[in-house]
C-alpha cells in the first residue's frame, strides 16, 4: 500500500513510510526493486521485442531486394494473382504478366515506401511471395540466374548481407511452366507449387506427423487435420471427420449462393464457369486468349488451358488400370476405360432391346442405327 501511494498517489516517502508504518529503508529498497523490475521486461516482453527487431529487419531487407532486382511481391487467394501494393481488394490476375505490368506501372513510387504496409500486421504477414521471374540486378543490369546467385551477387557486388529474408521471402516464377524457383520441380498448377514450397522452408514443424511449413498461418491449418470427431452441420446436421469439411459443406450446401462476383461489374454468380460465361457476353474486350506453346491450340479461360496441358502433354499418368497395362492422366479417364472391362451388358436400348457395357456404346448404337441424337435406355440389374 505504501508502495502504490508513492507511485500512484504522489505521496512522499517519508509520508508513505509513516502512514502505513514501514521502515523507511524497507521502503526504500522496496521502491527500487519494484522500478528495476517495472523497467526490466519479461520474458514474453523480451522475446515481443525480439520478434520486432527481426521484423523491422526483415522489412529493411525486402526492400533491399526490391531497389537492387526488378523481383515483383504479391499475394494469391484461390490460385489467383493480387498486387502486393493493392492487396486482395485490389484487381486480380489469372496471367502474371498482367500482374507485373500492373505493378510496374501503377505502383512506381510505392516499390519499396510501402513495404512496411504490405508487412503489416507481422504476425499475419509472417512471409512475402516474391515473383523472380527473369531476375536481374537494376543497378549493374547483371543477370541473375537463381535465387541464390542474387544473394551471392548483393553480398559480394554490392555488400548487401541479407538474413531475415533466406526464410521469410519465398521465391516463385510465375510463368506459364510452373516450375520451383529452387528445385527446378514442374507442377501444373499454382496450388501443388505452393504447397511444395513448404518442402524447402521447415521454419514451422507439426509435432504430430512432423510435416514441415513456411508460414505459422498454413501450420494452424494442416493442425487440423489431426483433430477428427464429430463437426454436425448446425442447418442438416450432416457429420464430418473434420471441421474445416463442416464449414466448406455449410458455404457450399447453406452459405451464400452467389459467392462469385465478376473482376469487372457487380453481378454476382454460384459457380465459377457461370461467371467465366458471364465475362464473355458482358466483358469481351477483357478475355484475354491462351494459346499452347506446344501444339496451338487456343483457349478463352485459364482452367480450359490447365486442363489442355494436364490431359495432352503431361507426363505423370498415376492412374493405372488393374486390369490391363495403360495408364491415364485423370481419374475420371481411367473410370471411363474400367467400364470397358465389364463383362455384363446392362445398358439396354428401348427400341430394339441390343445391350451394351457402356451408356456411351448406346449413344452410339442410337445415333447409327436409330437416327437418334441422344439414347433412351434402361438399365437392367
Amino acid at each position: 500500500m505504501a508502495i502504490d501511494a508513492v507511485q500512484n498517489e504522489g505521496m512522499s516517502r517519508n509520508k508513505a513510510a509513516e502512514k502505513f508504518k514501514v521502515p523507511k529503508k524497507t521502503l526504500e529498497l522496496r521502491l527500487q526493486n519494484a522500478i528495476a523490475k517495472k523497467e526490466e521486461p519479461d520474458d514474453d516482453d523480451a522475446s515481443k521485442i525480439i520478434d520486432q527487431e527481426k521484423h523491422y529487419k526483415l522489412v529493411e531487407e525486402i526492400k533491399s531486394i526490391l531497389t537492387y532486382t526488378n523481383a515483383i511481391p504479391y499475394k494469391t487467394r484461390l490460385s489467383r494473382y493480387y498486387c502486393a501494393y493493392c492487396s486482395t481488394y485490389g484487381p486480380a490476375f489469372d496471367d502474371a504478366d498482367d500482374l507485373r505490368t500492373h505493378t510496374k506501372t501503377k505502383h512506381v513510387d510505392d516499390r519499396t515506401k510501402a513495404v512496411d504496409q504490405i508487412m503489416r500486421p507481422h504476425w499475419l504477414n509472417e512471409v512475402l511471395r516474391i515473383d523472380i521471374h527473369s531476375l536481374h540486378c537494376t543497378v549493374c543490369c547483371t543477370i541473375l540466374p537463381t535465387w541464390n546467385d542474387m544473394f551471392r551477387h548483393l553480398e559480394d557486388v554490392h555488400e548487401v548481407v541479407l538474413d531475415e529474408t533466406y526464410n521469410r521471402v519465398i521465391p516463385y516464377i510465375l510463368a506459364r511452366e510452373l516450375k520451383c524457383a529452387l528445385c527446378g520441380e514442374a507442377f501444373p498448377n499454382y496450388h501443388m507449387l505452393d504447397g511444395h514450397m513448404n518442402t524447402h522452408y521447415s521454419s514451422y514443424i507439426c509435432s504430430e506427423c512432423g510435416d514441415t511449413f513456411l508460414s505459422a498461418s498454413r501450420l494452424k491449418r494442416h493442425v487440423e487435420v489431426h483433430n477428427t470427431g464429430k463437426f454436425p452441420c448446425e442447418v442438416c446436421g450432416k457429420e464430418y471427420n473434420l471441421k474445416k469439411y463442416m464449414k466448406k459443406h455449410f458455404v457450399i450446401a447453406h452459405g451464400q449462393k452467389d459467392r462469385y462476383k465478376c473482376l469487372y461489374c457487380p453481378e454476382r454468380f454460384s459457380r465459377t464457369f457461370q461467371r467465366h460465361h458471364h465475362v464473355l457476353e458482358k466483358h469481351k474486350e477483357m478475355v484475354k486468349i491462351k494459346t499452347c506453346e506446344i501444339c496451338g491450340k487456343t483457349f478463352d479461360w485459364m482452367p480450359y488451358y490447365s486442363a489442355h496441358m494436364r490431359r495432352k502433354h503431361g507426363n505423370e499418368k498415376n492412374y493405372k488400370c488393374k486390369q490391363c497395362d495403360k495408364s491415364f492422366l485423370m481419374k475420371y479417364q481411367l473410370r471411363d476405360h474400367q467400364e470397358k472391362h465389364l463383362e455384363e451388358r446392362n445398358v439396354v436400348c428401348d427400341v430394339c432391346n441390343e445391350r451394351f457395357k457402356t451408356k456411351a456404346g448406346l449413344v452410339r448404337h442410337c445415333q447409327l442405327h436409330h437416327n437418334f441424337p441422344t439414347a433412351k435406355s434402361q438399365v437392367v440389374k
